[in-house]
């Protein structure tokens, strides 16, 4: 499966937890952790929420020959 585009709004809603989504793959359900501590505090900037979902993006589509990481891809994006 393609992975989509970090503009994709769906990157911010992980980072942000409006989607609420735990990935079977390990790195990413840690980075998802650590991020949703800093963007959840009051004021967040926009720009640190599209660095984050930058971020999972391109961690997940440096992993994207792990099974773990074509699982979630599958069922975040289906």
């Amino acid at each position: 499966m393609q992975i989509p585009p970090a503009a994709h709004p769906t990157w911010a809603d992980l980072v942000t937890g409006k989607v609420k989504f735990e990935p079977s793959f390990l790195a990413a359900r840690m980075f998802i952790v650590r991020v949703r501590m800093e963007v959840g505090k009051a004021g967040a900037k926009p720009e640190l929420i599209r660095k984050h979902a930058t971020g999972l993006r391109d961690l997940l589509a440096q992993n994207a020959d792990c099974a773990s990481v074509q699982q979630d891809i599958a069922k975040i994006f289906k």
